[in-house]
């Protein structure tokens, strides 16, 4: 056993379990699908209630746990992604870094644009599907990020849809 690695549990020590894990432990992912999911329940109860709820939930006992969370979900996905760079080749971690994000992206964009968009713009079929902005909106796939599509969302957020979309993202 290294002296430096004084935690034991048992006769297993940290590194032994890492080894047996191949440097890869479950648990960093676990804590990150936490994360994921608490940031998103926060950004959703600020979204669908209202900003009176957002300030009741901002100004009360949890404020401070509140503003951790997103921090730390950065902090443990760069942990995260800088593990695989060290794992892996360059080439072989930006195939994978593709590999995990493009698909995801890819599907994400077209849903929104063709399906969601579609039946939820104001305009014709025809005027939404030749319109500019939804075939801006499709270079989201490979990063040029719109995020207007023609005709959605007009009326119902009118006013404070864009002030709600940037709060959010810069919150």
């Amino acid at each position: 056993m290294n002296r430096w690695l004084p935690f034991c549990l048992g006769n297993k020590t940290i590194s032994a379990q890492l080894m047996r894990a191949e440097n890869r432990p479950s648990g960093f992912d676990y804590l990150r699908l936490f994360l994921a999911i608490s940031v998103i329940a926060v950004h959703s109860i600020s979204i669908c209630y209202g900003m009176q709820i957002h300030l009741k939930m901002w100004g009360g006992p949890l404020h401070p746990i509140l503003k951790f969370i997103v921090p730390c979900f950065f902090a443990m996905s760069g942990v995260l992604v800088a593990g695989s760079l060290e794992r892996n080749t360059v080439p072989a971690f930006l195939t994978l870094r593709f590999l995990r994000i493009v698909p995801g992206l890819s599907v994400e964009t077209l849903i929104s644009a063709l399906l969601l968009g579609a039946l939820l713009t104001s305009l014709s079929l025809t005027d939404y599907f030749s319109h500019e902005e939804f075939w801006r909106y499709m270079a989201s796939i490979v990063g040029w990020v719109h995020i207007y599509l023609p005709g959605v969302l007009f009326g119902l957020f009118l006013l404070n849809w864009n002030a709600m979309l940037q709060w959010q993202l810069w919150e």
